[in-house]
């Protein structure tokens, strides 16, 4: 099997550490990782290789997509009080991206979008939304995944951040009644769909959702999460205006440090759950988010 040439945007983050690094253990591709930092070039290993650059100049980094087979754009914003971030950063620069890998003879882009890519999700959403038009509309062959709330990989945000924190508090927030729909998938699950489809070349040109097999409501999944760590704490329900109040403050004063105000539309929007073209063409078996937890706590 011939070794397959990538270059990744985003490399550094949650679930491009994960990604990189089972990419890197198969030894069958060699992987271009882009980074704003001043990084060793030299990896340790002769298949990965850094290149300092910035995700918004393209002419930063695009020499360095000649030769290779697959782009994996991974890079953006998630959290910012400022909207016009995510569109100079999630739309323009993956256009711009677009257009560096059209120059350079680059054939194959896979764009990691969310699964709540709509223009009622807020300004990260709506951004999202106009990459993915852009990647659409591009002369590339493309795919698209649209990622439900990850989790597994101990972070201190989204689920993740919910399963450190119950034991924290007296409490728990719900914004709202709580009804909402969430569906975690776990980060080896999207690990191994990704790395399916960059291996089959005859996939393009589709959009995939990555989810669990199952819609939990927000208040659902809290007392999932309560059972599997042995405790029962109050529900604190606030109200939606007040919720928008108090993210709107919080912006002001702490410069998003906690929280930022496009997460409420983000959790409140209605979401797509279909992934049976996952399911079909790349063999996607998310894992249960209740049996997930049996196995790491009990």
């Amino acid at each position: 099997m011939s070794v397959k040439n990538i270059f990744i945007t985003g490399a550094e983050g949650k679930i491009g550490t994960f990604l990189v690094k089972a990419l890197s253990e198969e030894r069958r591709y060699t992987l271009s990782l882009l980074s704003r930092a001043n990084v060793d070039s030299d990896s340790g290993s002769v298949l990965v290789r850094h290149v300092k650059g910035d995700l918004c100049q393209a002419e930063s980094y695009s020499s360095y997509l000649n030769g290779i087979d697959v782009v994996l754009h991974l890079g953006g914003v998630t959290h910012s009080n400022a909207g016009s971030k995510y569109y100079s950063v999630n739309s323009d620069a993956t256009l711009h991206l677009i257009k560096a890998c059209e120059q350079t003879g680059v054939k194959r882009l896979i764009f990691l979008s969310s699964r709540t890519a709509s223009k009622e999700g807020g300004d990260y959403s709506y951004s999202k939304l106009i990459a993915e038009k852009y990647v659409q509309e591009s002369s590339l062959n493309w795919l698209i995944f649209r990622l439900s709330e990850v989790y597994g990989m101990n972070g201190s945000m989204g689920i993740d951040g919910l399963l450190n924190s119950v034991n924290k508090l007296p409490f728990t927030i719900v914004i709202g009644d709580g009804k909402y729909l969430l569906n975690p998938v776990h980060i080896l699950d999207v690990v191994s769909a990704i790395t399916k489809a960059i291996n089959n070349d005859g996939l393009n040109n589709k959009v995939y959702t990555l989810a669990g097999p199952k819609s939990l409501t927000y208040n659902h999944l809290i007392d999932i999460i309560y059972r599997f760590h042995g405790i029962k704490k109050v529900k604190v329900h606030i109200p939606v205006t007040i919720a928008k109040l108090a993210l709107n403050t919080s912006g002001l004063l702490f410069n998003g440090r906690f929280a930022v105000k496009d997460q409420l539309p983000r959790l409140l929007v209605k979401k797509s759950d279909d992934i049976s073209l996952a399911v079909k063409e790349l063999n996607f078996a998310p894992r249960c988010f209740k049996s997930e937890l049996i196995h790491k706590y009990t």
